[in-house]
């Protein structure tokens, strides 16, 4: 849970007022001219996956962000927390029926959470005993107040096997999917790093024992509040307009060279299917909340609270 300095990033993807609006096309649509490529021969191929794979997630390629974790050193803790993470919340999905009955896919060979939510993974070098080709410490996860998360995802609309199923590692799979964001990649100021799902709809964002101890105090009212705006047709037309927290895991590794880590998963905002003209990092506060220079340079900067108030942009 980011403090006043630390948030995550908040964005609009409304259009500049000096830019040309423009929207991708529906879903019916996209399958329909990806299908048409395929028919048209191979030259095609490459956009209709695109566009087939576009319009069965609803995320704009454009969108995404983020190294994928298989780049990474095999020796790099990041690479090595993210197979963590998977690994573990593919665990806490075997122990769902609904995930046992559905993914079929998903590796039985993983140790399944005890009742206090604790799952605890033996150490796994890297040699031809492994299933993985990242080295892998002896690690324990700790599923944080499971059942309040569990609540919470229900009112934002998203069902547990769709939670475990995209967050979980596949079987067979040797390194994480995740997409990786370090410190030295973001806009804001905090060490912070981040993992994204393969399809960018989730976010798994590093902790400090502040962020833990904030959220922990915060939990049952924020949880309350995302229950009172859940929508009246559907869960998925929440009207908060506050961070989605769909869930905290906190991992021990028994390894000097691999930090411990506490885990809060989010909702992404930027993973839908609308071309993204601008990003803004809110706050709600306007001390030293201004772009620098450097920032604006990059192809796709991210603003702040100032660059908001100066643009006149408004949520409506």
């Amino acid at each position: 849970m980011p403090d006043k300095d630390e948030a995550p990033a908040a964005a609009k993807d409304a259009p500049s007022p000096h830019a040309e609006e423009r929207h991708l096309l529906p879903i019916e649509d996209l399958l329909e001219i990806g299908q048409q490529a395929i028919s048209d021969g191979k030259k095609g191929w490459k956009t209709a996956v695109k566009l087939i794979s576009q319009a069965q997630t609803g995320v704009n390629d454009e969108n995404k962000i983020g190294t994928s974790a298989h780049r990474l050193d095999v020796v790099d803790p990041l690479s090595i927390i993210s197979l963590a993470s998977q690994r573990s919340l593919q665990s806490y999905g075997k122990s769902i029926s609904d995930v046992n009955a559905s993914k079929k896919d998903m590796g039985s060979t993983e140790p399944i959470p005890s009742s206090k939510g604790v799952v605890e993974f033996p150490a796994l070098p890297v040699d031809k005993s492994s299933p993985f080709k990242v080295r892998q410490p002896a690690f324990k996860c700790r599923e944080l107040y499971g059942d309040k998360f569990k609540e919470i995802r229900s009112a934002f609309g998203v069902s547990e096997l769709q939670f475990y199923s995209v967050l979980g590692l596949p079987k067979n799979q040797k390194t994480s999917s995740y997409s990786v964001i370090g410190s030295g990649d973001t806009s804001g100021k905090s060490p912070s790093f981040f993992f994204l799902s393969p399809d960018q709809r989730f976010i798994l964002k590093s902790c400090t024992k502040r962020d833990v101890r904030t959220l922990s105090k915060i939990l049952d009212g924020y949880r309350d509040h995302i229950l009172s705006c859940k929508g009246d047709t559907s869960a998925a037309d929440n009207t908060s307009l506050l961070p989605r927290y769909i869930g905290l895991y906190k991992f021990e590794f028994d390894d000097e060279d691999v930090a411990d880590a506490t885990l809060v998963v989010m909702t992404n905002f930027f993973a839908g299917a609308y071309e993204i003209h601008e990003k803004y990092d809110l706050k709600g506060s306007t001390y030293n909340r201004k772009a620098s220079e450097k920032e604006k340079a990059k192809k796709s900067p991210v603003y702040k609270d100032l660059d908001w108030l100066v643009d006149g942009r408004k949520i409506s």
